[in-house]
Protein backbone atom coordinates (compact mmCIF):
# COMPACT_ATOMS: atom_id res chain seq x y z
CA UNK A 1 0.00 0.00 0.00
CA UNK A 2 1.46 3.34 -1.03
CA UNK A 3 2.11 5.91 1.69
CA UNK A 4 1.73 9.61 1.28
CA UNK A 5 4.82 11.72 1.85
CA UNK A 6 4.71 14.96 3.77
CA UNK A 7 6.65 17.20 6.12
CA UNK A 8 6.55 15.26 9.38
CA UNK A 9 8.64 15.95 12.45
CA UNK A 10 8.36 12.38 13.75
CA UNK A 11 9.71 10.28 10.85
CA UNK A 12 10.46 7.22 12.98
CA UNK A 13 6.84 7.07 14.13
CA UNK A 14 5.57 7.59 10.58
CA UNK A 15 7.67 4.72 9.22
CA UNK A 16 6.73 2.45 12.12
CA UNK A 17 3.00 2.75 11.47
CA UNK A 18 0.79 2.34 8.43
CA UNK A 19 -0.81 5.72 8.98
CA UNK A 20 -1.55 7.91 5.98
CA UNK A 21 -1.14 11.66 6.19
CA UNK A 22 -2.32 14.15 3.62
CA UNK A 23 0.77 15.58 1.87
CA UNK A 24 -0.71 19.04 2.21
CA UNK A 25 -0.31 19.27 5.98
CA UNK A 26 2.63 19.79 8.33
CA UNK A 27 2.41 17.74 11.50
CA UNK A 28 4.44 17.77 14.71
CA UNK A 29 6.90 20.30 16.01
CA UNK A 30 7.18 22.22 19.24
CA UNK A 31 4.58 23.10 20.23
CA UNK A 32 2.66 20.24 18.70
CA UNK A 33 0.08 20.93 16.03
CA UNK A 34 -1.24 20.20 12.53
CA UNK A 35 -1.01 22.94 9.90
CA UNK A 36 -2.44 23.15 6.37
CA UNK A 37 0.19 23.84 3.69
CA UNK A 38 -2.46 24.71 1.08
CA UNK A 39 -6.17 25.61 1.18
CA UNK A 40 -8.18 22.54 2.18
CA UNK A 41 -11.84 21.82 1.62
CA UNK A 42 -14.54 20.57 3.94
CA UNK A 43 -14.61 16.79 3.87
CA UNK A 44 -10.91 16.35 3.10
CA UNK A 45 -9.17 13.70 5.19
CA UNK A 46 -6.14 15.08 7.01
CA UNK A 47 -4.85 11.95 8.74
CA UNK A 48 -5.80 8.27 8.63
CA UNK A 49 -4.59 5.96 11.40
CA UNK A 50 -5.42 2.22 11.45
CA UNK A 51 -7.23 1.23 14.64
CA UNK A 52 -4.57 -1.40 15.33
CA UNK A 53 -1.95 1.38 15.47
CA UNK A 54 -3.84 3.19 18.28
CA UNK A 55 -3.45 2.23 21.91
CA UNK A 56 -6.79 1.05 23.26
CA UNK A 57 -7.14 2.15 26.89
CA UNK A 58 -10.58 0.62 27.20
CA UNK A 59 -13.42 2.22 29.10
CA UNK A 60 -11.33 2.94 32.21
CA UNK A 61 -12.90 5.68 34.27
CA UNK A 62 -9.77 7.49 35.47
CA UNK A 63 -6.46 8.59 33.98
CA UNK A 64 -4.53 6.62 36.61
CA UNK A 65 -6.24 3.35 35.64
CA UNK A 66 -5.51 4.01 31.97
CA UNK A 67 -1.88 4.76 32.85
CA UNK A 68 -1.52 1.11 33.87
CA UNK A 69 -2.43 0.12 30.30
CA UNK A 70 0.04 2.61 28.80
CA UNK A 71 2.93 1.38 30.94
CA UNK A 72 2.02 -2.25 30.33
CA UNK A 73 2.44 -1.60 26.60
CA UNK A 74 5.69 0.25 27.20
CA UNK A 75 7.34 -2.60 29.09
CA UNK A 76 5.79 -5.72 27.57
CA UNK A 77 8.42 -8.26 26.46
CA UNK A 78 6.76 -9.29 23.22
CA UNK A 79 4.44 -7.81 20.57
CA UNK A 80 5.83 -4.34 21.23
CA UNK A 81 3.70 -2.38 18.77
CA UNK A 82 4.03 1.10 20.26
CA UNK A 83 7.76 1.61 20.79
CA UNK A 84 8.04 4.41 18.21
CA UNK A 85 4.96 6.18 19.55
CA UNK A 86 6.06 5.92 23.19
CA UNK A 87 9.56 7.10 22.31
CA UNK A 88 8.17 10.31 20.82
CA UNK A 89 5.83 11.21 23.68
CA UNK A 90 6.92 14.40 25.48
CA UNK A 91 8.93 13.92 28.65
CA UNK A 92 7.70 17.12 30.30
CA UNK A 93 3.94 17.52 30.69
CA UNK A 94 2.28 20.28 32.69
CA UNK A 95 -0.86 19.35 34.59
CA UNK A 96 -1.84 18.45 38.14
CA UNK A 97 -0.48 14.91 37.88
CA UNK A 98 3.10 16.12 37.42
CA UNK A 99 2.76 19.10 39.79
CA UNK A 100 4.49 19.31 43.14
CA UNK A 101 2.78 20.19 46.41
CA UNK A 102 4.39 23.62 46.06
CA UNK A 103 2.86 24.08 42.58
CA UNK A 104 -0.63 23.25 43.85
CA UNK A 105 -0.46 26.10 46.37
CA UNK A 106 -0.93 28.52 43.47
CA UNK A 107 -4.28 27.05 42.42
CA UNK A 108 -7.19 29.37 43.20
CA UNK A 109 -9.76 28.33 45.83
CA UNK A 110 -9.48 25.58 48.39
CA UNK A 111 -12.01 23.63 46.31
CA UNK A 112 -9.55 23.23 43.43
CA UNK A 113 -6.63 22.50 45.75
CA UNK A 114 -8.64 19.74 47.41
CA UNK A 115 -9.83 18.40 44.05
CA UNK A 116 -6.28 18.27 42.68
CA UNK A 117 -4.97 16.56 45.79
CA UNK A 118 -7.83 14.06 45.68
CA UNK A 119 -6.98 13.13 42.08
CA UNK A 120 -3.30 12.84 42.97
CA UNK A 121 -4.10 10.70 46.01
CA UNK A 122 -6.12 8.37 43.79
CA UNK A 123 -3.20 8.16 41.36
CA UNK A 124 -0.92 7.21 44.23
CA UNK A 125 -3.44 4.59 45.39
CA UNK A 126 -3.60 3.01 41.92
CA UNK A 127 0.20 3.03 41.78
CA UNK A 128 0.52 1.27 45.14
CA UNK A 129 -2.18 -1.33 44.50
CA UNK A 130 -1.95 -2.07 40.77
CA UNK A 131 1.53 -1.19 39.49
CA UNK A 132 2.99 -4.63 40.07
CA UNK A 133 6.12 -5.73 38.18
CA UNK A 134 4.30 -8.76 36.75
CA UNK A 135 2.18 -6.37 34.65
CA UNK A 136 5.22 -4.61 33.20
CA UNK A 137 7.49 -7.42 32.09
CA UNK A 138 9.11 -7.61 35.52
CA UNK A 139 9.89 -3.88 35.58
CA UNK A 140 9.43 -2.08 38.90
CA UNK A 141 7.76 1.19 37.95
CA UNK A 142 8.83 4.32 39.80
CA UNK A 143 6.07 6.57 41.12
CA UNK A 144 7.39 9.52 39.10
CA UNK A 145 6.99 7.57 35.87
CA UNK A 146 3.49 6.49 36.87
CA UNK A 147 2.51 10.13 37.40
CA UNK A 148 4.00 10.97 33.98
CA UNK A 149 1.93 8.23 32.35
CA UNK A 150 -1.20 9.52 34.10
CA UNK A 151 -0.44 13.02 32.84
CA UNK A 152 -0.03 11.69 29.28
CA UNK A 153 -3.39 9.95 29.41
CA UNK A 154 -5.16 12.97 30.93
CA UNK A 155 -3.87 15.37 28.28
CA UNK A 156 -3.74 13.27 25.09
CA UNK A 157 -6.54 10.69 25.22
CA UNK A 158 -9.29 10.81 22.62
CA UNK A 159 -12.67 9.28 23.49
CA UNK A 160 -14.29 7.50 20.54
CA UNK A 161 -17.82 6.12 20.36
CA UNK A 162 -17.66 2.44 19.44
CA UNK A 163 -20.33 0.79 17.22
CA UNK A 164 -21.89 -0.85 20.30
CA UNK A 165 -22.34 2.54 21.96
CA UNK A 166 -19.44 2.28 24.41
CA UNK A 167 -17.09 5.24 24.67
CA UNK A 168 -13.56 3.88 24.40
CA UNK A 169 -10.40 5.82 25.21
CA UNK A 170 -7.48 5.74 22.78
CA UNK A 171 -4.04 7.21 22.40
CA UNK A 172 -3.88 7.74 18.64
CA UNK A 173 -0.54 8.55 16.96
CA UNK A 174 -0.55 11.84 15.03
CA UNK A 175 -4.17 12.63 15.90
CA UNK A 176 -3.20 13.36 19.51
CA UNK A 177 -1.07 16.23 18.20
CA UNK A 178 -4.14 18.23 17.22
CA UNK A 179 -4.55 21.25 19.48
CA UNK A 180 -7.82 22.47 20.98
CA UNK A 181 -10.41 24.92 19.72
CA UNK A 182 -13.90 24.32 21.05
CA UNK A 183 -15.36 26.16 18.03
CA UNK A 184 -13.68 23.75 15.61
CA UNK A 185 -15.83 21.84 13.15
CA UNK A 186 -13.07 19.35 12.33
CA UNK A 187 -13.75 15.85 13.67
CA UNK A 188 -11.93 12.67 14.59
CA UNK A 189 -14.17 9.83 13.43
CA UNK A 190 -14.10 6.06 13.20
CA UNK A 191 -14.44 4.90 9.60
CA UNK A 192 -17.62 3.04 8.67
CA UNK A 193 -15.71 -0.26 8.38
CA UNK A 194 -14.29 0.25 11.88
CA UNK A 195 -10.70 -0.19 10.68
CA UNK A 196 -9.27 3.31 10.94
CA UNK A 197 -9.56 6.68 12.62
CA UNK A 198 -9.75 9.77 10.46
CA UNK A 199 -9.28 13.47 11.08
CA UNK A 200 -11.71 15.12 8.66
CA UNK A 201 -11.98 18.83 7.81
CA UNK A 202 -15.39 20.08 8.90
CA UNK A 203 -14.98 23.33 6.98
CA UNK A 204 -12.57 24.99 4.57
CA UNK A 205 -9.09 25.65 5.96
CA UNK A 206 -6.94 28.51 4.61
CA UNK A 207 -3.34 27.77 3.73
CA UNK A 208 -1.04 28.19 6.74
CA UNK A 209 -3.86 27.74 9.26
CA UNK A 210 -3.74 25.22 12.08
CA UNK A 211 -6.22 22.35 11.99
CA UNK A 212 -7.57 21.98 15.52
CA UNK A 213 -10.19 19.77 17.12
CA UNK A 214 -12.45 20.38 20.10
CA UNK A 215 -11.66 18.70 23.41
CA UNK A 216 -15.09 19.82 24.58
CA UNK A 217 -16.40 23.00 26.17
CA UNK A 218 -13.55 23.25 28.66
CA UNK A 219 -13.59 25.85 31.40
CA UNK A 220 -10.34 27.59 32.36
CA UNK A 221 -9.71 25.52 35.48
CA UNK A 222 -10.38 22.24 33.66
CA UNK A 223 -8.02 23.14 30.81
CA UNK A 224 -5.26 24.31 33.16
CA UNK A 225 -5.47 21.38 35.57
CA UNK A 226 -5.73 18.54 33.06
CA UNK A 227 -4.33 19.87 29.76
CA UNK A 228 -1.80 22.46 30.90
CA UNK A 229 -3.10 25.56 29.11
CA UNK A 230 -5.88 28.15 29.26
CA UNK A 231 -7.88 28.61 26.03
CA UNK A 232 -8.72 32.19 25.11
CA UNK A 233 -12.35 31.22 24.50
CA UNK A 234 -12.64 29.88 28.05
CA UNK A 235 -11.63 33.26 29.49
CA UNK A 236 -15.01 34.58 28.42
CA UNK A 237 -16.88 32.52 31.03
CA UNK A 238 -16.76 31.21 34.58
CA UNK A 239 -14.41 28.55 35.81
CA UNK A 240 -16.19 25.23 36.25
CA UNK A 241 -15.69 25.50 40.01
CA UNK A 242 -17.73 28.72 39.99
CA UNK A 243 -20.56 27.40 37.81
CA UNK A 244 -23.91 26.66 39.41
CA UNK A 245 -24.25 22.97 40.25
CA UNK A 246 -20.55 22.07 40.07
CA UNK A 247 -19.32 19.33 42.40
CA UNK A 248 -15.84 17.80 42.84
CA UNK A 249 -17.10 14.57 41.26
CA UNK A 250 -17.74 16.24 37.90
CA UNK A 251 -15.55 15.06 35.01
CA UNK A 252 -14.38 17.67 32.50
CA UNK A 253 -15.87 19.28 30.59
CA UNK A 254 -18.56 20.30 33.08
CA UNK A 255 -20.12 22.55 30.46
CA UNK A 256 -22.50 25.40 31.15
CA UNK A 257 -25.74 23.99 32.53
CA UNK A 258 -28.74 26.30 32.45
CA UNK A 259 -29.99 27.69 35.72
CA UNK A 260 -33.06 25.91 37.13
CA UNK A 261 -36.28 27.71 36.28
CA UNK A 262 -37.01 28.16 39.98
CA UNK A 263 -33.73 30.03 40.57
CA UNK A 264 -33.90 33.80 40.16
CA UNK A 265 -31.25 36.05 38.66
CA UNK A 266 -31.05 37.74 42.04
CA UNK A 267 -30.14 34.47 43.77
CA UNK A 268 -27.45 33.74 41.20
CA UNK A 269 -26.07 37.28 41.49
CA UNK A 270 -25.84 36.92 45.27
CA UNK A 271 -24.01 33.61 44.89
CA UNK A 272 -21.48 34.97 42.41
CA UNK A 273 -20.87 38.16 44.39
CA UNK A 274 -19.95 36.04 47.40
CA UNK A 275 -17.53 34.01 45.29
CA UNK A 276 -16.06 37.15 43.71
CA UNK A 277 -15.45 38.73 47.11
CA UNK A 278 -13.75 35.54 48.33
CA UNK A 279 -11.61 35.36 45.18
CA UNK A 280 -10.46 38.97 45.58
CA UNK A 281 -9.60 38.44 49.22
CA UNK A 282 -7.97 35.06 48.74
CA UNK A 283 -4.50 34.83 50.23
CA UNK A 284 -2.11 33.38 47.65
CA UNK A 285 1.67 33.05 47.74
CA UNK A 286 3.59 35.40 45.47
CA UNK A 287 4.92 33.57 42.44
CA UNK A 288 8.70 33.98 42.12
CA UNK A 289 9.09 35.19 38.54
CA UNK A 290 12.61 33.82 38.07
CA UNK A 291 12.25 30.37 39.66
CA UNK A 292 8.58 29.44 39.31
CA UNK A 293 7.73 26.18 37.56
CA UNK A 294 5.50 26.16 34.48
CA UNK A 295 2.68 24.72 36.57
CA UNK A 296 2.96 27.38 39.27
CA UNK A 297 2.97 30.15 36.65
CA UNK A 298 -0.03 28.60 34.89
CA UNK A 299 -2.03 28.30 38.10
CA UNK A 300 -1.17 31.89 38.98
CA UNK A 301 -2.55 33.07 35.63
CA UNK A 302 -5.64 30.94 36.25
CA UNK A 303 -6.26 32.68 39.58
CA UNK A 304 -6.10 36.12 37.95
CA UNK A 305 -8.30 35.15 35.00
CA UNK A 306 -10.83 33.58 37.37
CA UNK A 307 -11.36 36.92 39.12
CA UNK A 308 -11.89 38.66 35.76
CA UNK A 309 -14.43 36.03 34.71
CA UNK A 310 -16.35 36.40 37.96
CA UNK A 311 -16.39 40.19 37.56
CA UNK A 312 -17.69 39.86 34.02
CA UNK A 313 -20.43 37.42 35.06
CA UNK A 314 -21.51 39.65 37.96
CA UNK A 315 -21.72 42.68 35.68
CA UNK A 316 -23.65 40.71 33.05
CA UNK A 317 -26.19 39.59 35.63
CA UNK A 318 -26.63 43.13 36.88
CA UNK A 319 -27.34 44.34 33.35
CA UNK A 320 -29.79 41.49 32.80
CA UNK A 321 -31.65 42.39 36.00
CA UNK A 322 -31.80 46.05 35.01
CA UNK A 323 -33.40 45.09 31.70
CA UNK A 324 -36.01 42.92 33.38
CA UNK A 325 -36.96 45.85 35.65
CA UNK A 326 -37.58 48.20 32.73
Amino acid sequence: EEMWTMKVVLPSLFVATRSQINPSVELGGDPRGIKALRPMEAGEVVVQVPVKEAMNLGTTSTAAEAAVVLLREKYRKSRRRFDAYLKDLPKDIVNIYTSTAEDLKYLPTDELKILAQTRINWTQHVFRTRARPALFGGKQIEEEEFHWATAVVASRTLSIAAPNGDVVKYLIPFLDMANHDERSKHKVVLAADGNEFRLVCGEAVPSGSEIRISYGSLAMDEAAMYYGFIPDTAKERLCAVDAFGWTPDEQPPFGRPALPTNRSLSDELDRLEVRLLAARNESRPVIPTDTASQAASLFGVLANERVKALEKSVNSLKLAMEKTEL
